[in-house]
C-alpha cells in the first residue's frame, strides 16, 4: 500500500521535473534567438537569421523559428540546426509576407541541405531537413544566403 503512493508520488515527481526541462530548454531556446536576431545579417532588404540551437530536434527547432517570428514577423528568414549525434538537423522558416511570393523556405533548405549530404522538404513558410556532414555546416549557411540572395535578385 505505501509502495503504490511512494510510487504515484515519484511518477509525479518525474512528470514535473520534464516539464520543468523541457520549460528550461524553450527558455534557453528564446534566449538565443535574441542574440541571434542581433546577429543576423541584411540580405535585399530581408533579415537572415542562422542560428546552432545545441541539442535540439526539429520541433523545438521549429518552436526557435516560432520564437523568432513573434519578434520578427515580416521580411525575415531563419535558418536553425542543431548536430545530434553527428547528426544535422535543420530548418528553414520564412515570414508570411515573403513565403510562396519571393522566396521559398524549401527552396532555401535544399541548397543548404545538399553541402551537408542531406535531404529536405517542406512548405513555403517552413521546411525540414537533414544531414550526415555537420562540417560542412558553414558552407550550407552560405549556400541559403546564396539562393536567398539570387531569389531577391
Amino acid at each position: 500500500d505505501g509502495l503504490e503512493e511512494r510510487l504515484d508520488a515519484m511518477r509525479e515527481e518525474i512528470k514535473t521535473l520534464r516539464r520543468q526541462v523541457e520549460e528550461a530548454r524553450a527558455e534557453r531556446a528564446r534566449a538565443q534567438m535574441a542574440q541571434a536576431v542581433e546577429a543576423g545579417r541584411t540580405i535585399a532588404g530581408v533579415k537572415f537569421v542562422p542560428q546552432q540551437i545545441d541539442g535540439a530536434d526539429h520541433a523545438m527547432l521549429a518552436q526557435a523559428w516560432d520564437a523568432l517570428r513573434q519578434r520578427s514577423a515580416e521580411k525575415t528568414v531563419g535558418l536553425f540546426y542543431s548536430v545530434v549525434d553527428g547528426k544535422v538537423n535543420i530548418i528553414v522558416g520564412v515570414t508570411d509576407d515573403l513565403a510562396g511570393k519571393k522566396l521559398k523556405a524549401g527552396d532555401l533548405l535544399a541548397a543548404a541541405a545538399a553541402q551537408i549530404g542531406g535531404k529536405s522538404g517542406g512548405r513555403p513558410n517552413l521546411a525540414r531537413g537533414g544531414g550526415s556532414q555537420p562540417e560542412n555546416l558553414d558552407q550550407a549557411i552560405d549556400a541559403a544566403a546564396a539562393a536567398m540572395e539570387k531569389a531577391l535578385g
